[in-house]
């Protein structure tokens, strides 16, 4: 029962986010552009009827096409939240007893593992700033003055 429930979550969450695609790109903002969208997804949706109701079983490869697709956009999703909360928790560790960590410790010890060589700061940044994690401007850690994540922001 548990493995159904994960398994309709995650069609679910895919489902939601393909919506959400197909949402930015038919409705992009510029009347013209999202007309055309809209009418091409209106024939597309009409010959996709027109081939159901003459071939019914083609619904079944449709359906597993759905599935597929929606499947792989959900593990994905949560693939990629996994990730941010191991950030997250990778943050708290190496912040440990501290009031803060340097987003330049983060980077070196990426660095030091060989990993991101080519990065900055500024890419650091930006991830935690993404997946929503503050990041404050002049932050004392250790002595040293610098753009860092505060431990009180983490909670």
């Amino acid at each position: 029962m548990r493995a159904l429930h994960h398994a309709l979550r995650r069609i679910c969450l895919g489902t939601s986010e393909q919506r959400r695609e197909w949402q930015a790109w038919a409705l992009c903002g510029r009347f013209l552009p999202a007309m055309r969208r809209l009418a091409a997804t209106a024939v597309a949706g009409w010959f996709g009827w027109s081939l159901v109701t003459n071939a019914p079983r083609l619904l079944w490869l449709i359906v597993g096409l759905w599935l597929a697709t929606v499947w792989r956009t959900g593990r994905d999703i949560e693939r990629e939240r996994r990730a941010e909360r191991e950030f997250v928790q990778w943050l708290r560790d190496l912040i440990a007893d501290r009031n803060g960590v340097l987003l330049s410790e983060v980077l070196a010890g990426w660095q030091d593992a060989g990993w991101h060589l080519d990065w900055d700061v500024t890419v650091v940044r930006s991830i935690c700033e993404r997946i929503g994690v503050p990041v404050r401007d002049k932050l004392k850690v250790a002595g040293t003055v610098s753009v860092g994540v505060h431990v009180d922001d983490l909670l």
